[in-house]
Order: structure tokens, then sequence, then C-alpha cells
């Protein structure tokens, strides 16, 4: 991330529920990178428990739940390949909550509510589907 980056990365996670400057602070050190999650106790805990070593966006967002103090991580979109995409996001309790969600097919984390997330997505896919059925019947 760019100084500018991280410093709108860093306001945007003062929106999250619940969170303090200095937690924004290091949640944004973690998703750019500068700050290890393996040293999170959670994680620790969770990757000793692991056969297989979990992706480095998974410790992330598991090393992210334990700054916001959430109540897990939760995916979206991993049942029948879903097809307005794949997340994993902070669980904070309510649809609407501000909270960190991960992309996975834009590989990005962000910072908004995992409800708006997919409605954004949801709209995505039937703008995606009206082209495609204006290409097929050759309509303007």
């Amino acid at each position: 991330m760019t100084p500018e980056e991280f410093e709108a990365f860093e306001k945007s996670a003062c929106e999250i529920k619940g969170i303090e400057p200095w937690q924004a602070y290091i949640l944004a050190l973690l998703v750019d990178g500068e700050l290890n999650p393996d040293g999170f106790p959670s994680v620790k805990k969770w990757v000793a428990q692991c056969y297989n070593e979990p992706w480095d966006c998974e410790r992330r967002m598991e090393a992210a739940n334990e700054i916001i103090g959430g109540h897990g991580v939760e995916g979206l979109g991993f049942v029948d390949d879903c097809a307005y995409g794949k997340a994993s996001y902070v669980n904070l309790g309510d649809t609407y909550d501000t909270t960190l969600l991960y992309d996975h097919g834009e590989d990005e984390f962000v910072v908004c509510s995992w409800g708006s997330w997919y409605e954004s997505k949801e709209a995505e896919a039937a703008e995606e589907e009206t082209d495609d059925d204006l290409i097929s019947t050759g309509s303007d």
C-alpha cells in the first residue's frame, strides 16, 4: 500500500463497530503485510490444529478477528460455487455491521458490511446477465 492508501484504509477501519483508533492502525499494518499474523495467539492455536497450513489471507482474517473482537471468520459463496463471488468476513453479529471482508476474487481486503458486499456482487451479476441477453438477442 502507498502511504495514502494506508491512511485511507486506517480511516475506514475506524468505522468498524467498536474499534479504537489504535486497533484500526494495527489492522492496517496487518492488511498491508507489515504485521505477521502468526504472532497472534488465536492464529498460533488454529495453525497448530491444522494438517495443511492455512493461506496467508485466512491467517490475516483470523488475526483481524482477534484485533476487532469478532465472533469468528465466516465465508460467503463457498457452497455451489456461488455466482456472486467468494469472500471471508469477521462476523460482528449483524449482516450490515461494518467489518473487515476479504474478497477472494479480487484478492483484496475491504472495510464494509458483508450484506452490502453481497448485494453489490448480486447487482453486478444481474447487470452482466442483462448485458449477455442483449448480446445474444442482438438488441441495443
